[in-house]
């Protein structure tokens, strides 16, 4: 029966590469004009921004002036791609004609934009320097008006086609200077990366673009050889998979992977590969397997990534479904990733879900055991939360970063809140006795945390009672039974910092999940390994430098698919999702009034 299968498998791939061939026969007749049609659209579409100059122009005065830098980038690609098309390819009057009048559209609107930033009509503070801005919107319009003044020279001299070829060179050189220009969204949005990303996948020699260590790992490449690693048609390596797709974003963007992606998956024809060995061969070993890598780690892309990282891209991947896919029949493959897609888009962000509460809680009456329970999953919902690409860059601690980095934050603010909480509850006891029985319940939560293996609440927790307008409350502590406080005596092992958590760390290696860890270890460990280690050595990515990063995350992002089984309480979660506290300052000075300096117990309200 195994051989019966592999027998059908073979025949359907078989039946596949048939179907391909005869798609390539139809394609070849029509490869001409649909490059054209291609980079006309690009063009269009782009130009769609900019069609009633004046107009535009005041449109554009109320928005942020950042968000016109991609804009004018897709332009910029658009007339860059339509250059290669227009002098490579033969193109009707009507055609030329049409993008003189573009170019002219572009240079028009562009010239109003400089003038406009030039006398400080626009109100919004940027983010890159005026200076930046204008010479980037400067470039793109003097790119149109050369475009427009060497389509006026075609239209009127006939240039030669070998001389039409000589210009086209001319004009490709300044797409990388263009792309050098562009790449300002973020501090990192590497600038390095902006001339190799114009070298074509399949013209990029392997030899000295991409240097392995002593044990086969990768160490410093160009981001081809990644893409080539990434879907080699001879093995596939989940773990460089996961490392690729988890860092990714540290030295390039979504929307440039995914023209990459693109690239390797449209693989030389026979005739153009240079290869020795027989088409069946080729087409069977090389082609194939490469567009079903190519795929796959598309699926698996859409499998990790945040929905915004995707939304970006949404029509480029379905027209690479309808386009690329359907044209080479493997409409399963299509089909997945389009489900994929679609169930990344619909996916809902939120991570709490709760419902309005009459019953007006306060911690004197919820259980230890429950309050533990429900700060769990409250925990556990936000841990999960955390995006991959959150942790890259140490987004969470770079004030123009943050807003890379949400979930972080807010589980971060979260461990804040709850310690504060903590001790507020503790110091709000105004009499020596009921401190007493608060301190006891908060040794219970914390045992209760400790058994749900909850460490990110268990060091809250902690860290609240060991603050310093707790600790000092000498009267309170003393009344509390020995046997209690043998739990805190095994935690200041445990949660020790002591050779940077050593003990925490062996400790929770023989724990197994469900577990939530405290990630304060963990963004140190980042924080270490990204400034202890370059983005780019000669020029190539450091690539180890991202499988550092990887594994020192990769127990976390395994602990984030492992779920409680714990149940929402609603009478009590309200209360727990809006904590009310005191700040630090406060919660001192309050500490002051119930056991002040030098005070006997006689003195304190008992």
């Amino acid at each position: 029966l195994e051989l019966q299968i592999t027998d059908t498998e073979m025949s359907l791939e078989n039946f596949e590469r048939d179907l391909i061939n005869c798609n390539n026969i139809l394609i070849q007749s029509i490869y001409t004009a649909n490059r054209f049609q291609i980079a006309e659209e690009k063009l269009l579409n782009s130009l769609n921004l900019f069609q009633n100059s004046e107009e535009q122009v005041n449109q554009l005065r109320t928005q942020d002036p950042n968000s016109l830098i991609p804009k004018i980038f897709a332009v910029a690609q658009s007339m860059a791609t339509l250059c290669k098309t227009f002098f490579q390819e033969s193109m009707t009057e009507i055609q030329v004609k049409g993008c003189r009048n573009a170019s002219k559209k572009v240079y028009k609107v562009l010239t109003y934009i400089i003038q406009d930033a030039q006398r400080d009509s626009f109100d919004q503070e940027l983010t890159i320097s005026k200076e930046k801005f204008i010479g980037i919107t400067t470039a793109v319009r003097d790119f149109s008006k050369q475009l427009d003044e060497i389509i006026n020279e075609t239209m009127e001299e006939r240039m030669s086609h070998s001389s039409q070829l000589k210009v086209a060179a001319a004009l490709s050189k300044m797409h990388p200077v263009l792309m050098n220009l562009f790449e300002v969204q973020d501090d990192k949005e590497d600038l390095e990366l902006s001339n190799e990303f114009d070298i074509s996948i399949w013209e990029e020699p392997k030899e000295g673009n991409i240097i392995f260590s002593e044990e086969g790992d990768i160490k410093l490449s160009t981001f081809n050889q990644l893409i080539n690693t990434l879907t080699s048609p001879v093995r596939v390596d989940m773990v460089f998979v996961n490392c690729f797709l988890f860092s990714y974003q540290s030295f390039s963007t979504p929307k440039q992977l995914w023209i990459k992606l693109v690239e390797r998956y449209e693989v030389p024809s026979y005739s153009e590969s240079n290869t020795k060995l027989p088409q069946a061969h080729y087409e069977k070993k090389f082609v194939f397997p490469i567009k079903l890598r190519v795929c796959n780690a598309i699926a698996r892309w859409l499998s990790v990534c945040r929905r915004e990282e995707i939304q970006p891209i949404e029509d480029n991947i379905r027209q690479f479904c309808v386009e690329k896919l359907e044209r080479d029949g493997m409409n399963n493959l299509k089909y997945k990733i389009e489900t994929r897609l679609n169930e990344k888009l619909t996916s809902i962000n939120s991570i709490l879900i709760t419902s309005k509460s009459h019953i007006i809680a306060n911690i004197n009456n919820i259980s230890a055991e429950k309050i533990a329970e429900q700060l769990t999953y409250i925990d556990s919902k936000l841990f999960r939360a955390i995006q991959p690409n959150e942790l890259l860059n140490q987004a969470w601690s770079n004030e123009k970063l943050k807003h890379r980095a949400p979930n972080v934050l807010s589980f971060i603010n979260r461990f804040n809140q709850v310690s504060s909480w903590i001790a507020s509850n503790i110091l709000w006891e105004e009499k020596l006795s009921s401190r007493v029985k608060q301190f006891k319940k908060t040794l219970k939560i914390l045992q209760k945390l400790y058994e749900l293996r909850n460490y990110n609440s268990l060091m809250s927790v902690y860290a609240g009672i060991n603050g310093s307008a707790v600790w000092r409350l000498q009267f309170t502590k003393a009344k509390i039974p020995k046997a209690d406080m043998q739990l805190l005596s095994e935690l200041n092992e445990v949660l020790s910092s002591h050779k940077s958590y050593a003990k925490y760390r062996s400790h929770i290696k023989n724990q197994n999940p469900p577990l939530i860890p405290y990630i304060g270890v963990n963004l140190t460990d980042l924080t270490f390994i990204n400034e202890g280690n370059e983005d780019y050595i000669d020029g190539k990515i450091n690539f180890r430098k991202c499988d550092l990063t990887y594994k020192a995350l990769s127990d976390v992002l395994l602990y984030q698919h492992c779920e409680y089984d714990i149940e929402a309480d609603f009478s009590i979660l309200p209360y727990l999702e809006q904590l009310t506290y005191e700040e630090e300052e406060e919660l001192y000075q309050t500490s002051l009034l119930r056991e002040p300096r030098g005070a006997n117990l006689s003195d304190l309200v008992r």
